[in-house]
């Protein structure tokens, strides 16, 4: 297991990429590293932001959805370059959104209630589309593996998770304090250091090897946080 302490900083969000970990910079911006902790970039956004999701769009791009800001940003982390774009206030209340498909300067997601959405940072807009719409060009995401009988059972007892994911035959579920994922058809279980609680973990892949990345933050001390590498 490798770990880094971060230390003044609220750091309430994280996002995995194929090769970096993406947390935020309190409320103005992103911190990038790469799968060894190494610091890559620091990126100023806007004043007061709060994420409240985001999306991986592969390809070292990335989406982040703030509708408390009333914005909608487009992260490309190989130029280190953000697009950001104002919504309109019918969107701000739509917080569910999962991706859908995405295009070479655009990406769809779909609601709860099976309407889509479709972002395109290249024109500058966000809107309201139909399936009619959804061009054969643009890559579908699906989910990366099927969730097993025995994690479902736990879904469905312990519903009071933070997150999950999935990568090929991996699954994680992370409640504050206990993570739960499944490795080579066995469930395994993590618990938080003392006064530490899990916020977020999401699978990768480095180097032929897979890894648990785990967002905790001390209980105790709003600014400070541990971002962990667990081999799997």
């Amino acid at each position: 297991m490798k770990e880094t302490l971060i230390k003044e900083n609220d750091i309430y969000f994280m996002e995995v990429t194929e090769n970096k970990i993406i947390v935020n910079d309190n409320y103005e911006g992103i911190i990038v590293f790469d799968t060894n902790m190494n610091l890559l970039k620091k990126m100023r956004l806007f004043e007061d932001i709060i994420i409240y999701s985001s999306y991986d769009l592969g390809n070292d791009e990335i989406v982040l959805f703030c509708p408390e800001n009333e914005k909608i940003l487009y992260i490309n982390l190989e130029e280190y370059k953000s697009i950001v774009i104002k919504i309109d206030e019918e969107f701000t209340d739509v917080v569910n959104l999962k991706l859908f498909s995405r295009g070479a300067d655009s990406c769809k997601f779909i609601t709860p209630q099976e309407e889509y959405i479709e972002f395109s940072w290249k024109n500058g807009l966000i809107r309201k589309s139909y399936q009619s719409m959804i061009f054969s060009c643009d890559q579908k995401c699906i989910d990366r593996t099927i969730i097993t009988d025995p994690m479902n059972r736990i879904l469905v007892k312990n519903n009071d998770y933070i997150n999950t994911d999935m990568y090929e035959h991996l699954f994680v579920i992370v409640y504050e304090e206990k993570i739960i994922y499944y490795s080579r058809e066995q469930i395994k279980s993590l618990n938080p250091r003392k006064n530490y609680i899990f916020n977020h973990a999401k699978f990768v892949m480095k180097e032929n090897e897979y890894l648990l990345v785990i967002l905790s933050n001390n209980k105790e001390d709003g600014e400070e946080s541990i971002i962990s590498l667990v081999n799997i």
